[in-house]
């Protein structure tokens, strides 16, 4: 059975208390209310109900307590170590948290591009693990019909398993060099040198392209049609779409 919507959102209202604490900020009731789309009073019940002892949910210990200043809380130690745990970080990268998800550069809707070498830059989300996320600016308009635009920044979990990408998610996809160009043979003549000999080696995966994954023909769906490269690597799959520019 899953978590209730109480479970989830209590969740939400720690992990909101855990960032905003490593940013220095404190959160009142009514902004917590309008972070998390709950009613005050539902916001005032949670925190009443984790502020106590629940032998029941193996809780030894209070999560969150009252500060000194009416409707203002804070995490208390427990807390902080159930925020730690709900959002997947180690103490010891909890610097991290603070420099926001790595930025990767660009990645094409449309013919793949050269992957760039990592730069030093970052998106500052608040929820995400920059162990576990990363970001990417698009390039092209081939993702259109997924309401993808040239510009968007999209927010990638990272995958190291095929097995981890399930059918119809948009994807970030490493394949070789001119995959997707508009050049009708491009596939044939490629396949042909890849069977011309036993030697021939499949050609690097240094490029880089965004499209949606049809497992069932195990080919890259796009809005001007489907590829199917001889080799490819998926290194992320999409949860977010945001409109704006790295800074």
């Amino acid at each position: 059975m899953g978590m209730s919507e109480n479970g989830k959102s209590k969740d939400r209202l720690i992990k909101s208390l855990y960032i905003a604490e490593k940013h220095k900020h404190r959160l009142s009731v009514t902004s917590l209310s309008h972070k998390l789309g709950l009613s005050s009073s539902t916001i005032s019940g949670h925190l009443s109900d984790l502020a106590k002892v629940d032998r029941n949910a193996g809780r030894l210990d209070p999560l969150v307590q009252e500060t000194v200043k009416r409707g203002y809380w804070l995490l208390t130690e427990a807390g902080r170590y159930h925020a730690r745990y709900l959002l997947g970080i180690r103490e010891e990268d909890e610097a991290n948290l603070l420099q926001g998800i790595p930025y990767r550069g660009l990645i094409a809707a449309g013919p793949a591009i050269l992957v760039e070498e990592p730069e030093n830059s970052y998106l500052q989300i608040d929820h995400l693990n920059p162990e576990t996320h990363f970001a990417l600016q698009v390039r092209g308009t081939s993702m259109i019909g997924y309401h993808i635009c040239d510009g968007d920044i999209v927010i990638m979990r990272k995958v190291d398993l095929f097995d981890h990408v399930s059918d119809g998610q948009i994807v970030a996809v490493l394949v070789p060099e001119g995959t997707d160009v508009e050049v009708p043979d491009w596939h044939r003549r490629l396949e042909s040198a890849l069977n011309s000999s036993e030697s021939a080696h499949i050609p690097a995966l240094d490029h880089i392209t965004l499209k949606q994954m049809d497992q069932q023909l195990n080919c890259l769906r796009g809005s001007q049609g489907t590829i199917k490269p001889p080799a490819m690597q998926i290194i992320g799959v999409m949860t977010e779409l945001r409109r704006q520019s790295i800074k």
